[in-house]
């Protein structure tokens, strides 16, 4: 299929717009959203404007189009969707996509946490006929998908929902700390840290805030600090990038994907523990024009790279030439390739004993969990990921000791 440069979209958009404007693919795109709005009211100044508005739960696409006198012919179908869910169901799933002839592209909301985030989603892509199927956070859990049933397309384009704002970079930074974000028992990890980081000398900037508050605080503090949830390479790595700041991070599995975006040492840094972070902190604010290279340096790659106009460009083309480059595309990545390994029959068994201790990651960060002789290599090769847990092995199962430490 030639590549379009203007396609007729149709963007279902499962988040609260005034939390998080839909992303533009095209400027003869048609948005429809579930009915919640206006919450933070950040649509005021976007260029999307909503269509229809549906309601929870799964309904026929093209009968809510008809009703709605909204023309059938797409190019493309796009639908975001995960597994927030209310007494209707899922907040967003649209059904009977097989009536639309044009590729449908899926895109996978948070799987790093709420109920059942990645087999929720298997299920409803095995339902419909997607042809293509990307995540934005969590790229380490692609893999899970390469036995959809019908045989999508993956690939991964994080930034991809950022509300992306010109910025000038600061020079002048001020000796402060900025960790934004909830810190509640939600986010266990992130409390700990912001607890332990108030009793230092430091002057730390917490809360959460709107969108333009955290760039102005990420682009004059010396220090950023994001804690992802649960390995995820979310937005707030971008918006720091965004802002100019420096990006201080945990450090990721290399299935995040994050050495593919970010050169350590040059353009962002990352710890591994509160003793190490405090080791960071204290080098960058003893090192200021360091902290102001990296953060430059990570500025200017965002602005070359990493911008979401960048990545939706790269999605069209994935979809209408079928080119995917790295770092969206996953296929030779090598958790792909040995999934691919696995038989289906046991997939959704893994998946599902994987959410488990996802949610044991969340909700009690630091738990000692002893793999049994019985458990799978499958679930291992899963749970390298959750850097939260501590898992022990029996001494007399060599093999999977000597797979852990890999």
């Amino acid at each position: 299929m030639p590549f379009i440069n203007d396609p007729r979209v149709l963007l279902s958009w499962e988040i609260d717009p005034g939390y998080c404007p839909p992303i533009k693919f095209s400027d003869n795109q048609v948005t429809i959203c579930r009915a919640r709005k206006n919450q933070y009211n950040f649509l005021k100044n976007s260029e999307i404007e909503i269509s229809a508005w549906t309601r929870d739960g799964g309904y026929d696409l093209y009968d809510f189009l008809i009703e709605n006198s909204i023309d059938t012919h797409f190019d493309l179908i796009i639908v975001w969707s995960s597994s927030a869910s209310s007494s209707d169901g899922v907040y967003n799933a649209p059904n009977n996509l097989n009536k639309f002839n044009c590729p449908k592209l899926l895109i996978l909301g948070d799987t790093h946490h709420m109920n059942k985030p990645i087999s929720t989603l298997i299920n409803y892509a095995d339902q419909e006929l997607f042809t293509h199927i990307a995540s934005i956070y969590d790229r380490q859990h692609l893999h899970f998908f390469e036995h959809n049933k019908y045989s999508a397309e993956l690939g991964w384009f994080p930034g991809l929902p950022l509300a992306h704002k010109s910025q000038i970079f600061n020079f002048n930074k001020e000796y402060s700390i900025t960790l934004l974000g909830h810190s509640s028992n939600g986010h266990l990890v992130r409390q700990q840290f912001l607890n332990s980081l108030k009793n230092t000398k430091y002057s730390v900037i917490a809360g959460t805030k709107n969108s333009q508050q955290c760039l102005m605080e990420y682009s004059k503090s010396l220090i950023n600090i994001n804690i992802s949830l649960n390995g995820d390479f979310n937005l707030r790595n971008y918006e720091i990038l965004m802002s100019g700041g420096l990006l201080l991070c945990d450090k990721l599995s290399i299935e995040s994907g994050i050495a593919d975006l970010l050169e350590l040492g040059v353009n962002y840094d990352e710890f591994e523990s509160y003793d190490h972070l405090l080791y960071k902190i204290n080098y960058y604010m003893q090192n200021p024009n360091k902290a102001v290279e990296l953060a430059f340096n990570g500025f200017n790659r965002y602005s070359d790279q990493l911008q979401p106009s960048i990545s939706i460009k790269a999605v069209l083309k994935w979809i209408f030439e079928k080119e995917i480059l790295s770092p969206h595309d996953v296929s030779r990545c090598s958790r792909h390739q040995v999934e691919r390994s696995f038989p289906r029959l046991q997939l959704l068994d893994r998946v599902m004993l994987y959410e488990r201790l996802q949610l044991v990651s969340t909700n009690c960060p630091g738990a000692n969990i002893l793999i049994g002789p019985h458990i799978s290599p499958g679930l291992l090769f899963d749970i390298v990921d959750l850097k939260n847990l501590n898992f022990y092995i029996d001494q007399n199962d060599a093999l999977k000791i000597d797979f852990l430490k890999s």
